[in-house]
C-alpha cells in the first residue's frame, strides 16, 4: 500500500507541474486530448501487430548526398510542389549532423533527425562601453541530421523537410503543433512509395514494415500514459477511486502507476511525444487515400497551407475528411488495416521466390 501511495504522489507531483508548465501554450492540444485518447484507445484495441521479422536498414543501397539531392528534388517536382532541397543546404539550414558507417550507425542515427530553431545574434563589441552592441537578433529554422550514406536517410531527410516546410518563422503553436506529424509521416510514406517507384523497392518495403512496428508501438506503450494524464487532467488526482469513475474499472492501476513513472523518469515530454504520434498515425490514411485517388494530395497540401493559418483542429481535419468520431475511427483504422496487408502480401510473394 505504501508503494501504490508513494507512486500516486510522485504521478500527482509530475502531472501537476507538467500542466501548471505547459497548459497556457499548448491549450488547445490538452482541451483536445480526450479526443485524441479515444483515437489512441480505439487504435490500441484494434490496431494489430505486424508479424514481420525486424528489418536491418544497414543492408539499405547505398548512395551519395549529391544522388538523394537530385532524387528528393524530382521527388518534389512530380508531386507539383515547388522546393529545392540545395536551398536549405546552402542558406544552412540543413545540416549533417555526422556522417556513418552504416555498420556503426546506432539505431537512433537511422530513423531520427531535428527540426528546430536556433537564435542568430550579430554584435561588436563597444571597447569604450565594454558592452555588446546588438546588430540583429533572429530565430533561424535548423534541420539536423544523420548521414548514413543510404538511401534510407532521405526518408528522415524528407520527414523532417516536411516540418520544416509548415514550420512558423518563430514559434510552432496550436493546430499547427497537433498536426504537423501526421503531415510529415504523411510526406514520408509517399516517398517511400515514389523510392519504390524508381527502383528501390527492397528499402521501400524494409522502412515501412519498420515505421508501422514503430507506430504501433507508440500506441501500445502510449495508451497507457494518456489515460493516467487524461485522469489527471479531467478529475484533478491521480487516484483509484477517480481511476474506477472515469475508466469503469481499476484493471492494472497499480501497474500503470509504475509504468507510468518509469517512463517519464525516461522522458520528460513523453507525453507529448504520444499526443503527436497518436495523430501521426492517420498519416497511414492519408496516404492510402492518396494512392486509392492521387488528387487526394490537393487535400494533404491544403491541410499543409492552412495549419500555418488560425484553423480551428475540426476544420483542419476536415479537410482531409477527418471527423474522429466512430465513422472516421473505422476509416482510419480501414486504411491502417489495408496498410498492413500489403506489406504483408509482399513477405509472402519474397519468401515463395
Amino acid at each position: 500500500m505504501n508503494e501504490i501511495n508513494n507512486n500516486e504522489q510522485l504521478v500527482n507531483t509530475f502531472l501537476k507541474e507538467f500542466y501548471d508548465a505547459n497548459y497556457n501554450e499548448n491549450k488547445l492540444l490538452f482541451d483536445n486530448m480526450q479526443n485524441i485518447y479515444i483515437m489512441i484507445s480505439f487504435l490500441y484495441n484494434n490496431m494489430q501487430e505486424l508479424d514481420i521479422e525486424k528489418q536491418n536498414l544497414r543492408e539499405s543501397q547505398r548512395t551519395s548526398i549529391v544522388e538523394v539531392e537530385k532524387i528528393i528534388d524530382d521527388f518534389y517536382k512530380n508531386l507539383g510542389i515547388d522546393f529545392k532541397f540545395n536551398e536549405i543546404i546552402k542558406d544552412g539550414t540543413f545540416n549533417i549532423i555526422r556522417t556513418n558507417n552504416p555498420k556503426e550507425a546506432s539505431n537512433y542515427e537511422l530513423y531520427t533527425g531535428k527540426n528546430h530553431y536556433y537564435i542568430i545574434t550579430e554584435y561588436y563589441e563597444d571597447p569604450k562601453m565594454k558592452e555588446k552592441i546588438i546588430l540583429y537578433e533572429g530565430i533561424h529554422k535548423a534541420i539536423n541530421v544523420y548521414n548514413n550514406t543510404l538511401i534510407t536517410d532521405s526518408i528522415i531527410w524528407v520527414h523532417e523537410i516536411s516540418h520544416y516546410k509548415n514550420q512558423p518563422s518563430e514559434k510552432r503553436e496550436g493546430v499547427n503543433d497537433i498536426l504537423t506529424e501526421l503531415l510529415a509521416f504523411t510526406e514520408e510514406f509517399i516517398y517511400i512509395d515514389y523510392l519504390e517507384q524508381i527502383g528501390y523497392d527492397k528499402e521501400a518495403k524494409m522502412f515501412k514494415i519498420e515505421e508501422y512496428k514503430n507506430l504501433h508501438n507508440f500506441i501500445k506503450n502510449g495508451y497507457h500514459i494518456v489515460k493516467i494524464a487524461l485522469l489527471y487532467f479531467l478529475l484533478g488526482e491521480v487516484s483509484k477511486e477517480n481511476y474506477k469513475i472515469l475508466y469503469k474499472e481499476d484493471k492494472n492501476y497499480d501497474d500503470l502507476l509504475k509504468k507510468f513513472n518509469t517512463e517519464i523518469n525516461n522522458n520528460k515530454n513523453i507525453i507529448f511525444t504520444v499526443l503527436f504520434y497518436g495523430i501521426g498515425l492517420i498519416s497511414i490514411y492519408n496516404y492510402i487515400e492518396y494512392k486509392k485517388d492521387p488528387s487526394f494530395l490537393e487535400k494533404i497540401k491544403k491541410l499543409n497551407e492552412e495549419i500555418m493559418t488560425d484553423i480551428s483542429l475540426e476544420a483542419a481535419l476536415k479537410i482531409i475528411d477527418i471527423k474522429l468520431d466512430q465513422e472516421s475511427l473505422n476509416r482510419i483504422l480501414k486504411n491502417i488495416n489495408i496498410f498492413r496487408e500489403d506489406l504483408i502480401e509482399k513477405e509472402i510473394k519474397k519468401k515463395k521466390h
